[in-house]
């Protein structure tokens, strides 16, 4: 009896939940844990246990100028979309037997990413993709589910609060029969973000197993409340942390650090227990800048597009990635990308990370992709109408012996931060739970806390040279990053003019003239872009662009329109023309000599680019720009020449009115006139005698004839 009891409970277990589902299918939701521009979509089909795999889901603009993307869903029934660019609207779109299922449109955020499911097969009691409301203000909901079983209740979930002075808070709630954990009273200062953790029991053949569920960090905005999904896998065990990092063994915590500016830095690295503030372990340690073959992990993911959606079809293109930290990568050049199938070849990466073998006939291709010495196999199959991107994601796992051993205890939680000290300053590691069963990989990126990149696009107008484009701001800590109590000053280029950002970022920056942006208060976590505008006054067919860069640049890109005779000098050597195959790509043309950019495009080219990444800090970007179209002398003295003359014109004119309404003369004719119609009307009236009439009147006539005469001579 009892296996029946168990199997109808089940049943109404999976009709109670259908309901819910079927309300949030289409809804995009905000994801905190996700990268910035990640899109996932994961694909049921009308139940919950029945789920979509290898199934194609396509994203599509709401802009019609963007072409539709194209993944398929992996064992998970999860389709990832990265690199979407922020400010963006899209929906997401599956199809099976006919039946279609088309999310709501929504916009890729500039902090995390957007989670959504769809199901072809409508729910069980599913009739429209009506929409939840989101959590309020100031407020934190945290959905416990694991995967066929669904939402979990009477589960702690751990919110960790951290302030930009290194403070940390951390507070506790259990989930309710939904499986949500609420918290709220939650600050929206930049000067606070949040990390949310769960420890969840995990489900197994007899063995105890802990799921480790943790968030990205974030900050709480200012509209709305913030939403996260934790799900914990149906048997066996799910690490949200080592997800794309390295896999330590349990009881061990393994530090990786990533130094972008390329250079080994000896420290101190000490682990400190968030709970009592103290530190626990000490190793000294030194940055990484290198690796061997099995100190890389690395993973794949393939993107596919139909030459209908407007891209040619037979390419296979592979981009190689490093993974420096949260939020935060580098292309990784020299990587050997072999093929083989209905053709052969072998090519290398270049700077940008990228390479493609274009023309392929159709079939199936296996790719050796050779990242430092690590190989990577890929399967490709080109159908005839499509293309595939696939893109390798790396990480140096670090490392030079540094390796605390930890004991977990499942009854209370256990939160811990790996702090690195060397000559060039601290820096801080997320904070991460260690739990039963696991290991910890921590990662800890040595510089400065804030980095930037720099995208310019640059034309000619009228007398000024235009610069538009965009600042990445980055912060790749967990923590808020303040520089001091008026915020964070980025300078732009020494001489511009007329700054200007967007409206709505009006309470978080401004523009300082002749210094630069100004952005207040602290620096939340994550990547904010910021759109720029300002000029340049050309003189004498050229101006001098000089940048300086205090924490140096993860990228620095100028794009110029290009006018016939300009030329551009280069000053230092850290600022090169973009690779052939890229230059072609954009339609750009030039010569290089001694170090410097001479004689750029004819008239029919379009574009000149610059492109460098990691600078150093500090540096200084200078470009002088020369051989612009000028205005001939006698137009500029022309125009002076004419508004003198407008303005004496105008002078000439008030004074003419200012003597008019001015001139007694003209008051006391006026004035006589009017005696005499005064006169001649006591006359008509019989009030006045004939020879007082004459007399009175010929009087008036001899002052009338003096004023006359005075007139007549100029006076």
């Amino acid at each position: 009896m009892k296996p029946i009891i168990l199997l109808l409970l089940a049943v109404f277990a999976t009709e109670a939940s259908a309901q819910p589902m079927a309300a949030a299918a289409g809804r995009a939701l905000p994801r905190a844990e996700l990268e910035v521009g990640t899109v996932r979509v994961r694909v049921f089909n009308g139940a919950m246990d029945k789920i979509l795999t290898d199934h194609e889901v396509k994203l599509v603009a709401a802009a019609k100028d963007r072409q539709p993307l194209v993944v398929k869903t992996n064992k998970e029934a999860r389709a990832f979309f990265r690199g979407v660019d922020p400010g963006t609207k899209w929906f997401a779109l599956v199809e099976k037997d006919g039946q279609k299922a088309q999310s709501e449109v929504f916009e890729i955020p500039t902090s995390g990413g957007i989670a959504l499911f769809l199901s072809p097969t409508p729910f069980a009691g599913q009739r429209t993709q009506t929409q939840a409301a989101p959590p309020p203000r100031r407020e934190v909901h945290v959905t416990i589910t694991r995967q066929s079983t669904g939402p979990v209740a009477d589960q702690d979930v751990h919110l960790l609060q951290m302030s930009h002075t290194g403070d940390t808070t951390l507070v506790t709630s259990k989930t309710d029969r939904q499986g949500i954990a609420k918290f709220g009273g939650l600050s929206l200062s930049p000067r606070f973000s949040y990390i949310a953790y769960c420890n969840l029991l995990g489900l197994g053949d007899g063995e105890t197993r802990y799921d480790r569920l943790q968030s990205q960090p974030f900050s709480m905005p200012l509209q709305t409340g913030v939403a996260l999904t934790f799900e914990g896998s149906a048997f066996g065990e799910r690490d949200m942390l080592t997800s794309f990092h390295a896999k330590p063994k349990p009881g061990t915590v393994l530090l990786g650090l990533y130094d972008p500016s390329g250079t080994g830095q000896p420290g101190t690295t000490e682990l400190v227990d968030l709970r009592t503030k103290k530190v626990v372990q000490k190793i000294e340690t030194q940055a990484s800048v290198a690796a061997s073959a099995d100190e890389i992990i690395a993973t794949t993911t393939q993107q596919a597009t139909k030459a209908s959606d407007g891209v040619p079809a037979g390419k296979i293109s592979v981009s190689a990635i490093r993974a420096l930290g949260p939020q935060q990568s580098a292309p990784i050049g020299g990587t050997l990308v072999s093929i083989s199938g209905a053709g052969k070849g072998i090519k290398s990466t270049g700077p940008q990370g990228t390479i493609s073998y274009d023309s392929l006939s159709p079939g199936t291709y296996q790719l050796e992709i050779n990242v430092k010495g690590k190989i990577i196999e890929e399967s490709v199959t080109l159908t005839g109408d499509n293309s595939v991107t696939v893109t390798v994601v790396a990480q140096w796992t670090n490392i030079s012996g540094a390796r605390f051993p930890l004991s977990a205890d499942a009854r209370a939680p256990q939160i811990y931060l790996a702090r690195y000290t060397s000559t060039n300053g601290t820096f801080y590691s997320t904070p991460f739970f260690h739990v039963p069963n696991h290991g910890s990989p921590v990662g800890v990126v040595v510089g400065k806390q804030l980095m930037f990149g720099w995208q310019y696009e640059v034309s000619m107008d009228d007398e000024y040279m235009g610069f538009q484009g965009n600042l990445t701001m980055s912060n790749p800590g967990a923590f808020p990053y303040q520089e001091n109590e008026d915020g964070v000053l980025i300078p732009f280029s020494n001489g511009f003019i007329g700054g200007q950002i967007p409206e709505e970022l009006s309470k978080q920056a401004s523009v300082i003239p002749t210094k630069g942006l100004l952005w207040r208060d602290a620096v939340p976590p994550g990547q904010h872009r910021i759109r720029l505008v300002f000029s340049h006054k050309i003189v004498d067919g050229g101006f001098d662009f000089s940048q300086p860069l205090p924490w140096g640049a993860m990228e620095y890109g100028v794009i110029v329109v290009a006018r016939p005779g300009m030329k551009i000098k280069v000053g230092a050597e850290t600022v090169k023309l973009l690779p052939p195959e890229l230059q072609s790509a954009i339609g750009a043309k030039a010569t290089f000599e001694d170090k410097h950019f001479k004689s750029l495009p004819q008239v029919d080219s379009k574009y000149v680019a610059f492109k460098m990444t990691r600078v150093g800090a500090p540096a200084t970007i200078d470009l002088d720009f020369s051989g612009l179209p000028a205005r001939p002398a006698y137009q500029k003295y022309a125009r002076w020449l004419v508004g003198g003359l407008v303005i004496l014109f105008l002078i000439w004119i008030a004074s003419v009115l200012w003597k008019a309404s001015r001139n007694p003369i003209q008051d006391d004719k006026g004035t006589l006139f009017e005696s005499l119609v005064a006169l001649e009307k006591k006359r008509q009236a019989d009030k006045l005698e004939e020879e007082a009439y004459q007399k009175q009147t010929n009087a008036i006539r001899e002052k009338l004839k003096v004023i006359y005469e005075t007139e007549g001579n100029g006076a």
